[in-house]
């Protein structure tokens, strides 16, 4: 009777918060100003309809400015607790993790799905269950596990069918056929999207409808049946035209550029995409705008129009770094580096690839997937120790100690299932990252490794294509404890020169370059060493050298002879002096002895200019 009674007071609560839904419904038509309508009744709502309110408010912010909606979230808790309100608290906890999903923060938006999902079984609230469910499931859909997010669709479609609700269970099936056609089931898939779109026919809800047309386009795209696809576009797109509803015609748009570029026609895709990039723009929506330019690069590098995909994806970065949209931020990178390395800018390419190996851990989402699993598992045994506790109290332990016994069982079953199939995963994904980084890498001519900062161990290492005459030097002895030790202590890059000497005698000239690469907070927990070739520089400096050598020998040479012929000049100068001397000084007794003279001494004097034969000369007055 109590259990009834309980029942009782949550079927009025929920039929309480849907009236104000219907009547926030009716009251902010168009939809397209749906945010603003609830904006403009919060001051008039009384307190105790405030917090259902705010959470639709936060609901609403998801694709505005998800960082806003957590605001509006946060105050719809803290209304819902002081009025004891669980229904809008729990909506407010849903609001959160959607919130959290365009922040792409997966890990909290399952922390408080999770909350919502407590409070939606310990209150019986199918809405609350429903929406839990379908959060986490978006979750693990958005990290590419259509299998684990078709677990939690399916409990929500359970929740759903109980809550009866038209609206929801047309998304719900919409989710599950999403979740199908990512798992490649193309024919359940279908079948589950054919239900989603009755049940908005229904509804007459034509925006919904556009939106289930252009996702049926899509599976037909997956089985090449273009024509048809197209077909269902037509019917979407002309939808979305009659309702003013330009979400879903940009939904509809990049589905046609994604069927044109099947079909080669990649010039039309880009005119098509263009629009789609524009609609964004104007409604602010900057993650679809990243979408749509990170979709209009891949066509531009297609048509090899490198500069333009350029231009897109540094545009990507700007505003995916705004709202830090880690998956849109490293499609952006790894495009970059390919745009780059294709163009042949290897500088430009290794600027990228640096970027994504200092980012590496803070892009990789693995973790995070793994968290959500673990936390989920946590959920479901905290759940079912709550409910063996009051069966406990209603002395039916004895039956649900077996079922709980089961229950671990399973649950270490799960768990040893799930750890192992993530370590496949994770090695997967892993073995790829390091391929593409490998890939990175080896674009670089020169010697290149990262280092563990701590143990100098090689994390990764690049090999050259081609011919590589020093890819065998090892640089094993330059890494040492003293130079680790130096860059983590001063956070400051080091330069030093080496040679080496590979196999065949050839000698190499490096400039080790060691670059400090810092982790979590101030800590350098990688170094990257980069060994430029400097051999032909080197080859240069010693022909100069060579040269500048046997310039001075040529000079040392050159003075020497000039010393010899300052020395045989010497001695010809002296050997010449004595016999110059001798007839300067006979001239001179001729001229003034001439006249004491007889002409027999002038003759013989003149004919034999030897002192010796003079007697009568003063020897003296020669010297």
């Amino acid at each position: 009777m109590c259990f009834k009674n309980d029942k009782f007071k949550a079927a009025v609560k929920t039929f309480k918060y849907f009236t104000l839904l219907i009547f926030v419904v009716l009251v902010s038509v168009p939809r397209a100003q749906a945010l603003d309508s609830l904006l403009s009744l919060l001051p008039k709502t009384d307190e105790k309809d405030k917090a259902a309110l705010l959470a639709q408010i936060a609901y609403h912010y998801k694709d505005r400015d998800p960082a806003h909606g957590l605001i509006h979230a946060a105050e719809a808790v803290k209304f819902a607790k002081s009025k004891g309100d669980f229904l809008a608290e729990g909506t407010a906890y849903s609001a959160f993790s959607i919130n959290y999903i365009n922040l792409n923060n997966y890990d909290s938006a399952v922390t408080y799905a999770l909350k919502a999902k407590e409070l939606g079984e310990k209150h019986k609230l199918p809405a609350l269950l429903g929406d839990a469910n379908n959060y986490i499931g978006l979750v693990f859909y958005f990290l590419g596990n259509g299998k684990q997010a078709m677990v939690f669709y399916t409990e929500s479609l359970r929740h759903r069918k109980i809550e009866n609700d038209p609206d929801k269970l047309s998304k719900i099936h919409n989710n599950i056929s999403l979740a199908h056609r990512m798992n490649g089931d193309f024919k359940q898939a279908e079948s589950f999207l054919r239900i989603s779109i009755e049940l908005k026919r229904q509804l007459k809800d034509e925006l919904s409808l556009a939106r289930s047309f252009s996702n049926l386009a899509f599976i037909y795209r997956q089985k090449k049946d273009y024509k048809t696809g197209l077909q269902y576009l037509d019917t979407a797109l002309a939808l979305c035209v009659k309702n003013k509803y330009e979400a879903g015609k940009a939904v509809c748009l990049d589905n046609y550029a994604d069927i044109y570029a099947d079909r080669g026609e990649i010039e039309k895709a880009i005119e098509t995409i263009r629009k789609v990039v524009d609609i964004y723009k104007n409604a602010k929506d900057i993650r679809g705008e990243c979408s749509g330019l990170l979709k209009l690069a891949g066509y531009e590098k297609r048509l090899k129009h490198y500069p333009d995909a350029a231009e897109k994806l540094l545009e990507v970065v700007r505003l995916a770094g705004k709202l830090n949209i880690t998956n849109l931020l490293t499609g952006a990178y790894i495009e970059l580096f390919y745009v780059y390395k294709e163009m042949g800018d290897e500088e430009g390419a290794m600027k990228y690839a640096e970027v994504l190996i200092s980012r590496r851990d803070s892009l990789f989402t693995q973790s995070i997937y793994n968290n959500i699993l673990l936390k989920s598992i946590d959920y479901e045994i905290r759940l079912k120790d709550k409910e063996i506790q009051s069966l406990f109290e209603k002395q039916e332990l004895l039956d649900l100690q077996n079922q709980k016994r089961f229950m671990t069982l399973l649950v270490i079953a799960a768990i040893f299932f799930l750890l192992l199939l993530s370590f496949i995963v994770i090695y997967r994904q892993k073995r790829q990252s390091h391929k593409v980084t490998q890939d990175m890498i080896n674009s670089v001519t020169d010697p290149f490794m990262l280092l563990n900062a701590d143990t100098g161990e090689v994390i990764l290492r690049n090999q050259p294509v081609g011919k590589r005459s020093f890819k065998d030097i090892d640089f094993s002895d330059k890494i040492t404890d003293e130079r680790l030790n130096r860059i983590k202590n001063e956070k400051l890059p080091l330069i030093e020169e080496a040679s080496y000497t590979n196999s065949k005698g050839e000698e190499f000239f490096f400039n080790l370059n060691f670059y400090p690469v810092k982790g979590n907070g101030d800590s350098i927990e990688r170094i990257v060493l980069y060994a430029a070739n400097t051999t032909d520089i080197k080859l240069a400096e010693k022909t100069i050298l060579s040269y500048l050598q046997k310039l001075r020998l040529s000079e040392e040479e050159l003075k020497k002879s000039n010393d010899s012929k300052d020395q045989l000049i010497s001695i010809i100068g002296h050997d010449l002096r004595n016999p110059f001397v001798l007839l300067i000084n006979i001239a001179d007794i001729l001229i003034d002895d001439y006249d004491t003279m007889t002409n027999e001494e002038n003759l013989n004097f003149s004919r034999m200019p030897n002192v010796q034969r003079l007697p009568h000369i003063r020897f003296s007055t020669i010297f």
